[in-house]
């Protein structure tokens, strides 16, 4: 890419500059990210690997997905495999897990599934699993959606609760260091992370809520009903639409 001004695209795509192409994904003209991501849907499966690579940047990482998902079937393996790799880091594997639910190809399902039943994943993976099963619609799903349904309440991400400790493990020794401990900064810094995961644990059962809905399969419907009840409005506005999608679903058949 050049030093100054903006990139030139086909000279990359040419040249097959995909190290290029990808960082352009990134660049601040909306112009030459349209360009970019153009240039490497038609370069496609060679493309992969690297825009797979690129999702470990925060900045690459929504437009390398939305890329994965538009070169289709020729990404399919290298995602799975990469949502198989359990030493990936999270924000890489819950992105592939994204593209793999845009894709839809049922290749995915079983991979999927065994993303959503990984306890030991971070919750984000196992949310982007729930909602591309949900996508993809195949009923080998159905089961494990309502048992990580089912278990929602207690589920939590490990990671942010690590982080979380080891944020205040830091703050605790920088306050014997200074002297003293921020305690209202501690303490904002405690209820940040508890809100966090009470966030992620109810995004997660909206995806899973929604996932159900897509499928349509009755078997959802007793694990659905309670959430009708649940204290966050819109878990019980999206379990109200899941049980109306499945009766619609029910009535189509």
């Amino acid at each position: 890419m050049p030093l100054f001004g903006k990139p030139n695209i086909e000279k990359m795509k040419r040249k097959q500059d995909l190290k290029g192409l990808c960082k352009a994904l990134g660049h601040k003209d909306n112009e030459v990210q349209s360009q970019a991501v153009n240039a490497l849907v038609e370069i496609g499966g060679a493309a992969v690997e690297p825009l797979i690579a690129a999702l470990a940047k925060n900045k690459l990482c929504y437009p390398a997905q939305t890329v994965l998902s538009k070169i289709g079937e020729a990404a399919v393996e290298p995602l799975i495999a990469t949502l198989n790799n359990k030493k990936a880091n999270s924000n890489v594997r819950a992105p592939v897990a994204w593209s793999l639910g845009e894709i839809r190809d049922k290749r995915a399902v079983e991979h999927l599934i065994a993303a959503l039943n990984d306890t030991n994943a971070h919750v984000n993976v196992r949310h982007r699993a729930a909602e591309s099963l949900g996508k993809i619609g195949d009923a080998r799903a159905v089961e494990p959606l309502i048992g990580l349904l089912q278990n929602s309440d207690q589920l939590a991400s490990m990671d942010t609760l690590t982080a979380g400790q080891i944020t205040i493990d830091r703050m605790i020794t920088k306050g014997k260091a200074w002297g003293h401990i921020d305690g209202k900064t501690l303490n904002n810094m405690v209820t940040s992370g508890q809100q966090m995961d009470r966030d992620i644990r109810i995004s997660t059962k909206i995806s899973t809520i929604i996932a159900l809905g897509r499928i349509g399969d009755t078997k959802a419907v007793e694990a659905l009903t309670p959430f009708l009840r649940d204290n966050d409005l819109r878990v019980r506005v999206h379990a109200l639409e899941a049980l109306a999608s499945i009766s619609q679903h029910t009535l189509q058949a």
